[in-house]
């Protein structure tokens, strides 16, 4: 059980995990300053920890906490995500396309997550049954008819997903349309796989054909 301390005080205890998130709701300073921490018990090699964000942009005045973090100077974004890997990840307000970067870059280290807006990193978060930083719990249990859609979704999807491929069309329909009808987003489909491990390049193929059930 991890017991996290910042600036003295114990916030909560946790089981073990190499998976967690936290809103940017709680402000930026704080959401990173307790990310930071939590890298820090539940990594390795926290000396060679990175971050990655959208646009470095986004870090010309960073926060004391943001600052600290970043004092290595490993940070990648998702126009250059070269990095050093072998420490763990920071991955701050990711598109989903970028959280499949910081799993991947990760590789079974500590990978902490900074969420821009509700709900963004829920699907991967379900996955992987990631911790929120802000209530110590796990991910949300998603129902096995789902979870298996889910994952015949991921399995199918190996070389890609295409709309003229009409096998995999015929192979993923059903489940999709499981999907659509348990209102799934496919923000949360997206998160759901790249949780499993899909690569980032593949989702933009799933996105039109996802599209096509939904009608939007």
């Amino acid at each position: 059980m991890l017991r996290l301390r910042i600036n003295g005080s114990i916030l909560w205890g946790v089981g073990p995990s190499t998976n967690a998130w936290i809103s940017r709701g709680v402000g930026l300073d704080r959401a990173v300053e307790v990310t930071a921490a939590w890298l820090a018990d539940a990594g390795d090699n926290y000396g060679q920890r990175a971050l990655v964000v959208p646009q470095k942009g986004d870090l010309h005045d960073p926060t004391p906490a943001i600052a600290r973090f970043i004092a290595n100077g490993n940070v990648g974004s998702s126009r250059s995500l070269s990095v050093q890997t072998g420490g763990p990840i920071l991955a701050f307000v990711p598109t989903v396309e970028l959280l499949a970067d910081a799993v991947r870059l990760a590789d079974g280290n500590a990978l902490g997550v900074v969420e821009h807006a509700a709900g963004e990193v829920a699907g991967w978060a379900a996955a992987v049954g990631a911790i929120d930083l802000a209530t110590g719990t796990a991910g949300p249990e998603v129902d096995p008819a789902l979870r298996e859609a889910f994952e015949s979704i991921h399995d199918a999807g190996y070389n890609g997903y295409s709309l003229s491929d009409s096998f995999l069309r015929r192979r993923i329909d059903d489940d999709l349309e499981l999907l659509v009808q348990a209102d799934v987003s496919f923000e949360f489909l997206a998160g759901y796989i790249v949780g499993l491990g899909a690569g980032g390049h593949r989702l933009d193929g799933l996105r039109r054909i996802y599209k096509k059930h939904t009608g939007r």
